[in-house]
């Protein structure tokens, strides 16, 4: 079968492509003794024997001489090669191929055909290889599976399957605080105010002068006065006592909620009759030893039930209940929320095992029972204000708030005595705060830094010494008797530090001192009366705990001398409990039922082996 191209007119083939082609392409005969042919250009026709052009070399398609019958009838079988010969010097009929031209492509068709028949028999042999490996590997994977089959394999995987019950799917503990389900809503389109020509507090500008070039920036606001109009939409509580059922947070009606207030405060008036008793921190060599030989804290362990969600949102503070009876934790979070759990109570009882409350609107920094009344509890917040949870009054107190416009908010607090406690300030102040005083005011304030305060802390031997650290990577040992209210000065300044310090804490014996910084360290030092606190041990410690996270704060073991906690942002998730002696590392806490990182920890003051760690969702994880 003869390949067609595209086909011209004739008229694209007279007399003039004699001149300029340099050949043809010869593809066979048609009628009236005329050759179909092709030109440079591609195009093909039909032309007769007068309109070939002698003395030029043109392309014979091979096919139309196979044999000699062929050659005279101009039909053949269609090869796909082309074979150049050269044309009689004499014009019309008598310019076909010689006889010599004809042997030419004879020889070359046989070369061809031999060829083919080479790569063909080539092909096959290849193929029948291929067949025949294949053929042995299947029958070997056949004998194989029979082979299997006979000795058991299969059967016994079957029934291993069988047998074997799938893990179950870890899921978080929905013991605890029931959150309310509020229905969201979508907040307003976001304009500019630079567009609708307002300024920050949401006034209309005036219309610019052109010939003035006086023009009011942010920079001329004051950096007060600004935050005063932003805090408006969020406002504190009102001053004063606040009924403790009208910040209770319950996902049920108003006479459920009561109901439960009713009964906690019950609950906590019992609890609090009990005589409160001071830790009892026992000899300091046999508890170190006990620690050692006995792996006392490496027994701890995380049961399913004792993880529950206490508050709302993010930890920011957390303290035991003083009892020894009464086995209850209190978290304060970054919504000014505060929860109490009840860690033995039964959820099906007929109080709730987490009552919580929003005595605050900001996070609440620190929260700490007093020293001599068990149903009291004070709680610091970044809304500037220092309120007392009394559990026989059922009210929240106003003890100590700052104004408003002064931009400041609470950080820490510790107690001097039953009376007197210091609290840190945001602006580098710490205020002294009688709690007998009807006023909310402080006594006296004075400025520690000229950053922001972290911390706060009262030696507990020694309560005219107290130490604060913060922003400024400095822990300051301060002597309350020598304090100056126009310039107060510290004892001693601490510099070990590159960055800032998250916490520093007198250990209970007031000989050491325990700091945190986010230089990835934790720091002892050695505390006497005769000369500077030394630096005894460095610790490196992970301590990089980003933006959604609380900072660590280590804290020491009540009972136990020379051992502190801390968290951890190592994985598995664990609890960390530290020797401050040696600098070394003791037991790792560590559960399938703890999957997040506790930022924050404490030793129950009465059980050695008793521990609770918070994380930034609320939940509350109780070793012991």
């Amino acid at each position: 079968m003869h390949t067609r191209s595209s086909v011209c007119s004739s008229s694209s083939f007279g007399k003039k492509s004699q001149q300029t082609a340099d050949h043809l392409q010869v593809q066979g005969t048609g009628g009236s003794g005329k050759r179909r042919a092709v030109n440079n250009d591609g195009q093909s026709t039909w032309v007769s024997d007068e309109e070939i052009v002698p003395n030029k070399k043109f392309k014979y398609n091979h096919s139309l001489y196979p044999t000699d019958e062929t050659i005279q009838s101009g039909s053949g079988i269609s090869i796909n090669s082309e074979l150049s010969l050269p044309c009689s010097t004499v014009k019309g009929p008598s310019a076909t191929p010689t006889q010599d031209d004809k042997v030419k492509v004879k020889n070359m068709i046989s070369i061809k055909t031999e060829q083919e028949d080479d790569n063909n028999n080539y092909n096959s042999d290849e193929d029948q290889e291929n067949f025949n490996y294949m053929q042995i590997r299947m029958q070997n994977m056949k004998e194989n599976e029979n082979f299997l089959a006979s000795i058991g394999v299969f059967k016994a995987k079957e029934e291993l399957k069988q047998s074997v019950t799938p893990p179950s799917k870890k899921t978080v503990s929905q013991r605890g605080l029931k959150l309310k389900r509020e229905p969201v809503e979508a907040l307003p389109r976001r304009k500019s105010l630079r567009i609708n020509k307002l300024d920050t507090f949401g006034n209309p500008l005036p219309e610019p002068d052109p010939n003035s070039q006086n023009v009011r920036s942010l920079d001329s606001i004051p950096f007060g006065q600004l935050m005063f109009h932003q805090d408006e939409v969020v406002a504190r509580l009102p001053e004063g006592p606040v009924s403790m059922k009208d910040c209770v947070y319950s996902k049920y009606e108003e006479e459920k909620a009561f109901k439960d207030v009713d009964q906690f405060c019950t609950y906590m008036q019992k609890a609090s009759n009990i005589k409160l008793e001071k830790p009892n921190r026992g000899n300091k060599q046999r508890d170190i030893e006990t620690c050692d030989k006995t792996g006392l804290f490496s027994k701890m362990a995380l049961a399913e039930e004792y993880v529950a969600k206490v508050v709302p949102d993010r930890v920011f503070s957390i303290d035991w209940y003083p009892s020894k009876d009464k086995l209850m934790v209190v978290a304060g979070d970054k919504c000014g929320h505060i929860g109490f759990w009840n860690v033995m109570g039964e959820e099906n009882s007929e109080s709730e095992i987490v009552t919580a409350f929003k005595p605050h609107v900001k996070p609440v920094s620190q929260v700490s029972f007093s020293l001599t009344n068990k149903q009291k509890l004070y709680s610091s917040s970044y809304d500037g204000t220092l309120r007392c949870l009394d559990f026989e009054k059922s009210i929240f107190d106003d003890v100590f708030s700052v104004p408003v416009e002064d931009d400041d908010l609470l950080r820490d607090f510790s107690f001097v005595d039953s009376n007197v406690m210091l609290v840190a300030r945001y602006t580098g102040f710490f205020s002294v705060v009688d709690i007998r005083t009807s006023s909310t005011s402080s006594v006296n304030s004075y400025m520690a830094s000229k950053k922001n305060l972290h911390t706060i802390h009262v030696n507990p031997q020694s309560s005219n010494h107290f130490i604060t650290a913060g922003a400024e990577a400095t822990i300051n040992l301060w002597d309350f008797r020598r304090l100056d209210k126009k310039s107060p000065k510290s004892l001693i300044t601490l510099k070990d530090h590159s960055k800032t310090v998250s916490s520093a804490y007198f250990s209970p014996d007031g000989q050491q001192i325990l700091s945190c910084s986010a230089d990835d360290s934790i720091l002892i030092y050695s505390v006497s009366d005769s000369s500077k606190p030394q630096l005894s041990k460095r610790i490196r410690h992970n301590n990089c705990t980003g933006r959604w996270l609380t900072k660590f704060k280590p804290t020491w073991h009540p009972t136990v001398e020379n051992v502190f906690v801390s968290g951890s942002m190592a994985r598995p998730r664990r609890i960390e409990i530290f020797n401050s002696t040696k600098g070394s590392l003791i037991s790792c806490l560590e559960s399938d039922n703890l999957n997040s990182v506790c930022s924050l920890n404490k030793f129950h003051p009465f059980r050695p082996t008793t521990v609770a760690g918070a994380n930034s969702s609320g939940r509350l994880h109780v070793f012991m």
